[in-house]
């Protein structure tokens, strides 16, 4: 009979620490699974917070450069105001790095020419068909010399070529 009880003690606490065994895996799964969705929701605060943050560095980006934009529009001197009312749009002028086109319709044919004044050296920038050209003039009687002529990138498909390819299409 003792023995009987031994033996039904032994099963009986090997049937426990099983018991045990399993819920203690089973916490512990709970605590993987528990702390890898705090990861996840700690990295999607994180991104939402980083999101936000370029937000609103964004925003005061704006902010900054329509000041900016008005402090120089009121500083435009009234000779380039008036000359601007009698050029194409085509042409202009760069003041302390904000573009002004003319006010009287484009010349067609004709390249976009931009002027900046910078002491006694005036830059004149020019886009023309595939080229953006950079030159210096000396003064008022110097001649104009070229100072860099880069390779205008256009993108693969032009208005036109996108109109043809869909028209192809149906």
């Amino acid at each position: 009979l003792d023995d009987e009880i031994i033996a039904k003690n032994k099963e009986n606490k090997k049937t426990a620490t099983e018991k045990e065994a399993v819920k203690k895996k089973k916490k512990d799964d709970e605590k993987k699974a528990s702390l890898e969705d705090s990861k996840k929701s700690k990295q999607i605060e994180s991104y939402n917070r980083d999101y936000e943050r370029g937000e609103r560095n964004k925003d005061y980006e704006m902010k900054r450069a329509f000041n900016y934009y008005e402090k120089c529009v009121e500083s435009i001197p009234d000779y380039m105001v008036e000359n601007l009312k009698n050029m194409p749009n085509n042409k202009g002028y760069i003041w302390r790095d904000i573009h002004c086109y003319g006010e009287l319709p484009p010349e067609k044919g004709q390249p976009i020419t931009l002027f900046e004044k910078q002491r006694d050296l005036m830059i004149i920038h020019e886009w023309a068909n595939k080229y953006y050209t950079v030159y210096h003039k000396l003064g008022k009687n110097g001649r104009k010399s070229i100072v860099s002529r880069t390779e205008l990138n256009r993108n693969k498909f032009s208005s036109d070529s996108l109109a043809n390819f869909m028209i192809k299409q149906k």
